[in-house]
């Protein structure tokens, strides 16, 4: 069996990347062809229509452009990768996550009364049980969610790697991975928004449908190749020293070294002022986190970050975004990313490095909303204008992605941080 095979391609034009992946030799036979194209293609359609015809069974997304590095830009981005039919399983997924709040848009009086008559019967029920956990309260949110797998891997054989797009309220489709296959590998990049795009919130794709909510992806089955995950996050300080969570419930932090930790980020923030940061330099639109440490050898490298989303100094507790958890006898550190810093990726992770290896690496990013205004240089950038980065699958979303390590504890988690960025290698 063949093994998998990526390009990463960068171009100016709709028109140059079009002419540069016609003019390149068929797939290998037997294969899935496996694409994120960037949303800001001029001409989305024939593009579409080219990658989804190359081969029998094709997954793909519209992605966000790739972010600057400090060394080159390109405003369109195109990343292939093909694995044998004989090892994967292509799915689609319509297994719902949590529902988003929606402004501006007129709704039918009965369907939210419905959706509120739902949610009271759910709390009645949790309550009526003293010994439910709050965190089946809100799964019920998703329905039978947790429970579901995609039909095409109910009876799937030996999966140990996921790779899927999803749309942005992946909760019940993770629940259900996590789960289903608690000891697989998952990788997922969160689609671009594209309503003002496509007209569709995400655009998702398989062979020749195209898909507005869920998620579409790969599981593959069989011999297991070497895995390597490596994680990182650009443009972030950190304000503190290594701290441990001594208590926490969900995803709310109570005592941090048994002290309150509302009121340790205010004193951190006033300290930072006292050091030559005027007020005015200390912005609302500053965001701050905190790092999950990932041993006491590597005391400034962060496994996973999470966004503080409130804190109140008269209580202590701190939350942090999404549905994590942050168990007690962690290391963290408090980290902040001013308004003003916009993360700038090492070339390394916009590039390809030469390898004895004949493995494949998929490299997810989180971007910022204007990176694709981002000027062009040329700088790397071949006589068609398109650059090639060869063995490596590079996508990024100002949505973030979603990774899962190989633990039957290490639950799946999503970065939407801007700067975040995740790799994994199969050897």
């Amino acid at each position: 069996m063949m093994p998998p095979s990526a390009t990463t391609f960068l171009a100016r034009s709709s028109s140059a990347l079009l002419r540069h992946l016609s003019a390149l030799p068929p797939p290998p036979p037997a294969s899935l062809a496996f694409y994120a194209l960037s949303s800001n293609a001029t001409d989305l359609q024939p593009l579409v229509s080219h990658l989804s015809s190359l081969s029998k069974e094709s997954i793909g997304c519209l992605s966000s452009p790739l972010p600057p590095s400090r060394h080159s830009a390109a405003p369109i981005s195109c990343a292939i990768a093909y694995f044998p039919l004989a090892g994967c399983v292509g799915f689609r997924s319509e297994i719902l996550g949590h529902r988003k709040a929606q402004v501006g848009r007129w709704h039918r009086p009965g369907a939210d009364t419905r959706h509120a008559q739902q949610d009271m019967k759910s709390l009645e029920h949790a309550l009526g049980d003293s010994s439910q956990k709050w965190g089946d309260l809100w799964g019920t949110n998703s329905g039978k969610a947790e429970l579901e797998l995609p039909d095409e891997l109910q009876n799937a054989p030996d999966i140990h790697t996921l790779l899927y797009f999803t749309d942005d309220a992946p909760e019940g489709l993770i629940k259900s991975l996590n789960r289903g296959f608690p000891r697989a590998t998952n990788l997922s990049l969160v689609g671009s928004s594209t309503p003002f795009i496509t007209g569709r919130p995400f655009t998702l794709l398989r062979n020749s449908k195209t898909f507005s909510e869920g998620a579409v992806g790969i599981a593959l089955t069989g011999a297991q190749a070497s895995l390597t995950r490596e994680t990182g996050f650009e443009g972030l300080s950190a304000l503190s020293k290594a701290l441990t969570v001594t208590s926490s419930q969900s995803n709310m932090v109570h005592t941090l070294d048994n002290a309150n930790p509302s009121q340790m980020l205010v004193n951190l923030l006033n300290q930072k002022s006292a050091h030559g940061a005027s007020a005015a330099n200390i912005r609302k639109e500053d965001e701050y986190y905190l790092g999950l440490l990932r041993s006491e050898g590597d005391s400034n490298m962060w496994e996973r970050v999470y966004r503080i989303t409130s804190g109140n100094p008269s209580r202590g507790s701190l939350s942090i975004e999404g549905d994590s958890e942050l168990p007690e006898g962690s290391r963290v550190q408090f980290l902040c990313r001013s308004a003003d810093n916009v993360p700038v990726y090492s070339e390394r992770l916009l590039s390809s490095k030469p390898s004895a290896s004949l493995g494949i690496e998929m490299r997810y990013l989180t971007s910022l909303p204007d990176h694709a205004s981002v000027p062009v240089t040329n700088d790397g950038v071949g006589d068609d204008g398109v650059t090639v980065i060869p063995n490596a699958f590079v996508a990024s979303s100002e949505n973030g992605f979603i990774s899962g390590a190989q633990s039957e504890s290490a639950h799946s988690w999503r970065c939407s941080i801007p700067g975040g960025w995740t790799s994994l290698k199969f050897a």
